[in-house]
Order: structure tokens, then sequence, then C-alpha cells
């Protein structure tokens, strides 16, 4: 299966995010998609939910979601999609859309195979924003700036958690957040070893690459005490890449407040997130698994 068009998929899994919380209808699982089709719908073969699960449920939110997949399957947004929906662990919404391709042909099924990509937003940084929603510690209108202040004084004081939701901030696509740690100048393929060497690591910490030479003070091939970001094998950054980077984003101009697909939007829930848990994402993602936050 070729690639899907992943941004418009991740738009509706907010899409059906909002629907959830306006209908109380407990956590949500991912929005899957395949690649463009044809708008036929087909409804799979999994055990409904039981009598109890579905009595909390909203009967229209369901409706909602059939009227959004259809919409974006004759708009041509994405060509077929399962969406599941869970409650207290139990499927209480789960049916197939449309086919694999624009042309038709092959009918999603349940046991349709993803070529997924780029999912972090959807199934981490979303999931926690719900999760913080369900917990009564943050609505979808308050600012962004309300918890983060480095925005505050900036065109982006009065962005919302649902327009980053649904990207409508106003943020561009992406950021240049590499250029922070590679220097102007200089053709070599690696940096010089780090000035600050610790007893028992190997002193040779040199980062590689194609023609860039990185800041030492920056990016190290080996962690210390301040590098303690690390980015892959043998590519640890410096603990305030982290505090330049939301500079950075601070900075940045604000465009018009219509939709554009942004990276950065996540980034800043992201930050949103870990404010008000406390925690760093994937420690507060594991935490609703292992120990629920007070």
């Amino acid at each position: 299966m070729g690639r899907l068009h992943m941004q418009h998929i991740k738009f509706l899994a907010v899409f059906l995010f909002s629907i959830a919380m306006s209908d109380h209808a407990g956590n949500m699982a991912t929005v899957a998609a395949t690649r463009k089709t044809e708008h036929t719908e087909t409804k799979n073969t999994h055990t409904p939910a039981t009598a109890i699960e579905a009595k909390s449920l909203s009967p229209a939110a369901f409706g909602r979601i059939d009227s959004i997949v259809n919409t974006s399957i004759r708009q041509r947004v994405f060509p077929g999609c399962q969406v599941l929906v869970l409650k207290n662990g139990q499927p209480v919404y789960d049916k197939c859309f449309g086919n694999f391709t624009y042309e038709g042909g092959q009918k999603v099924q349940p046991g349709t195979m993803y070529d997924l990509a780029s999912l972090s937003k959807t199934t981490g940084t979303l999931l926690a924003v719900m999760k913080l929603y369900d917990m009564g510690k943050l609505r979808v209108e308050d600012k962004a700036s309300h918890y983060l202040t480095f925005l505050r004084g900036t065109d982006k004081e009065n962005i919302s958690i649902r327009e980053l939701l649904v990207h409508e901030s106003g943020l561009p696509a992406g950021l240049p957040f590499h250029q922070l740690t590679i220097e102007k100048k200089g053709n070599p393929a690696c940096m010089e070893p780090t000035r600050l060497p610790v007893p028992g690591l190997n002193t040779d910490n040199r980062v590689s690459g194609p023609s860039l030479r990185y800041k030492t003070d920056f990016a190290s091939k080996i962690p210390f005490p301040d590098f303690n970001l690390q980015v892959s094998d043998s590519f640890y950054l410096n603990r305030k890449f982290h505090d330049e980077a939301m500079r950075m984003i601070a900075r940045t101009r604000l465009h018009s407040k219509t939709y554009e697909y942004s990276c950065v939007n996540f980034i800043i829930l992201k930050e949103i997130a870990e404010t008000i848990s406390g925690m760093r994402l994937d420690e507060f993602l594991d935490s609703l698994f292992y120990a629920p936050m007070k």
C-alpha cells in the first residue's frame, strides 16, 4: 500500500475527539486510514458493545462520526478508513468505510493492514490532552499562554487549545529546529570533541554528518550531565536546546488562522500536557495505565 494523506487523517481524528468530548464518550482509539478511494461504506463484523456500555453513549455521536467520515470520503480527503471507539477498554463503535483506492475495488475490512506514519500526535499527545480534559484540568477554549509563559506578550498569546487541535492556530507547518545545533560555517563532516570530558567515557564524541559541523555546546556523540536529550544512537543534545526551540516558536510570525497542518501545534500541546501533569509526556501516558494521576 502506498503512503496515506496522514495530515487529513489526523485532522479527522481531532474532529472525532471533539465528538467524544461533547458526548462524554470516554476514550477513543486511533483513526486509521488507507489510501485513496471512492465513498463505499462497509460495516465490520466485530462484536458490538454490550447494552450497558452503549447505554451511556449518545447514538447521535455515532451518526456524526458516520457523517464526517462519509463526507470526507466524498470530498476525497481520504479513500477509506476504520474508526474504533473504546469506552472502559471495550469497543462501542467499530466500523469500516470505503476502499483502498479512489478507483474502488478492494474494500476496507477489519483485518486491513495499514501503512502508518507520524502518529505520535494522535496516539500520544492527543491522548494526553483528552485525559487532561476528562480530568477537568484543561478546557479546549483555554489559551495556550495560560500554561506556557513563553507565549505571553507575543502574537501567539491568544491561541486556544482548540485552535491547536484543529490546526487553525496560524502557526507554520514546521520550524527548522535542527539549525539551532549547526554551525553556519564549516564543511567538516564532524564536530570537535566536547570541551568537558567525563571520566570513564570516550572523549572522541564527534557527531558525524555529510557536510555539517555541529555546535560543541549543543551536540555530543556521548551523554554528559547537560547533554541528556538523546536524538538517536550516539547523538545527544544539550538540555538548553529545548528552551531555544521554545524561543524560536515565540519569535515565529503568526499566519492567518486558516487550516494548515502543523507539527508546531502539537509541540505546544505536548508542552501544555507536561506543564499541567508535571511529568514528561511519556511518563504521564504510562501513568494513565499504571498509576493514574490524582
